[in-house]
């Protein structure tokens, strides 16, 4: 999929609900319903049973990229296995404006964008500018210029599985 905006304002990744009954018996159907762009809708009811062995249902999970990017958002322990960085805003910022600054934006494997909390961004020293561990880079006060990137690295929590996917987005000048 194309990750163009879908259902409910997000992406259109697939996302698939699979539950496994052990009995179950289609109680009510009213159709199926194909639309243009391929999607099938099927209207029906299903009845499940009590298995004397694996009770109602033995399994429910969800698989799917856009489950994925669903589960990067929730700030949700996850494995983050890939980083790309962005800047969000100019990539030259005016010496010695403090009041001027852009954002380094970070997103996963997936596509989500990592919370900012699980960040550990810092500046070269070739960057005159402060970074925020969150990405916020903004010029420093004595006026200086200078170009460099942003290193990107995560902080996670205890009890996340561990990682070592680091990013560098694109240099930022201070002139």
């Amino acid at each position: 999929m194309d990750g163009a905006p879908g259902p409910n304002g997000a992406t259109s990744e697939n996302r698939y609900v699979i539950k496994i009954l052990p009995k179950v018996a289609v109680s009510k159907f009213v159709g199926e319903q194909w639309v243009p762009t391929g999607a099938l809708s099927q209207k029906l009811t299903m009845v499940a049973f009590e298995d004397d062995a694996a009770g109602f249902a033995v399994a429910h999970t969800y698989a799917g990229k856009g489950w994925q990017q669903v589960l990067a958002q929730t700030g949700m322990p996850y494995t983050i296995t890939a980083l790309t960085a962005s800047i969000v805003g100019p990539t030259t910022l005016a010496e010695g404006n403090t009041s001027q600054s852009t954002q380094v934006v970070v997103k996963d494997q997936w596509g989500g964008i990592v919370a900012p909390s699980l960040l550990n961004c810092t500046g070269v020293t070739a960057l005159t500018a402060t970074v925020t561990p969150a990405g916020l880079v903004t010029p420093t006060a004595d006026g200086t210029g200078g170009t460099g990137a942003v290193n990107v690295a995560l902080n996670l929590p205890s009890g996340w599985p561990a990682s070592t996917a680091t990013a560098t987005p694109p240099a930022i000048t201070v002139a």
